[in-house]
């Protein structure tokens, strides 16, 4: 459906059916459906205030998400970080899984082009199950092309940072000068033994 249909179809729709404005709207406000000549990003703002009116939760997430991507393609990267980061919460707490990912891949890339490749590599690998768990298979694809990007380097870092966070989690004491990964291979040897599982 082109831009101008969605048009048409609203002005049809405006005021008599509020489900299809909110559609249509939504359709209109985000950025990544249309060629950038094509999209107004006016659009996103009115999808925001109709949705604030309405008092409709999701649409409100979504339209910050769609504002945000305005403030990415325009190089605003604060502002497009702050919206993002409220959307992702919005959408964690709505348990909203392929919106949740969208927002962590954009953050994720933002963390790349900053030279953040660990905080870049956490967003990905946290969006990959969300979009396995809603069937997204252009997206994982999207997903092992970045992480496959990643140096393996960066990568072992990125696995002992989260076998520290686990540890600090089971409040497990790891003496200075001990490997964060030995702890966690003594504990795991434990718990099989005693024919349990770890988390």
């Amino acid at each position: 459906m082109s831009c101008l249909l969605f048009c048409k179809c609203l002005r049809i729709v405006w005021g008599k059916d509020s489900e299809l404005v909110a559609y249509c709207l939504e359709k209109l406000g985000d950025l990544n459906r249309w060629a950038r000549s094509h999209h107004d990003p006016a659009w996103s703002t009115v999808f925001l205030v109709y949705s604030l009116k309405s008092k409709e939760k999701l649409g409100i997430y979504r339209a910050l998400q769609f504002i945000g991507d305005v403030h990415l393609m325009e190089n605003d990267e604060v502002t497009a970080i702050n919206l993002l980061t409220i959307a992702l919460e919005g959408f964690t707490y709505m348990d909203v899984h392929r919106s949740r990912a969208d927002c962590m891949i954009r953050l994720g890339d933002i963390a790349q082009k900053n030279g953040n490749v660990l905080k870049a590599l956490e967003m990905w690998e946290t969006a990959k199950p969300l979009y396995e768990h809603s069937a997204q298979a252009k997206q994982l694809q999207d997903i092992e092309q970045r992480i496959g990007g990643v140096s393996a380097d960066v990568k072992e870092q990125h696995r002992k940072n989260l076998t520290g966070f686990a540890l600090a989690e089971l409040n497990v004491p790891v003496e200075k000068g001990e490997r964060v990964d030995e702890v966690w291979s003594d504990i795991e040897e434990v718990a099989f033994e005693e024919g349990g599982t770890m988390l």
